[in-house]
């Protein structure tokens, strides 16, 4: 609600169809901190931070 054409929902959807679609063992990797991906390998390309700086799961992002 009150995202459309912000992005955000599309941003969302592709994080859970990724991981949701990935293998069983991805998903329960303990990760500690952040997680930057980079969105292109072009220099200067937009990146998106995921994490809450602690300890968390891929398969915690299937659940916001």
């Amino acid at each position: 609600p009150g995202e459309e054409g912000k992005g955000l929902a599309g941003g969302r959807q592709a994080i859970a169809v990724t991981v949701g679609f990935s293998p069983r063992a991805c998903k329960a990797e303990t990760v500690n901190g952040y997680v930057l991906l980079t969105l292109s390998d072009q220099p200067g390309a937009p990146r998106v931070a995921l994490g809450s700086g602690g300890r968390w799961r891929w398969s915690d992002l299937l659940s916001l």
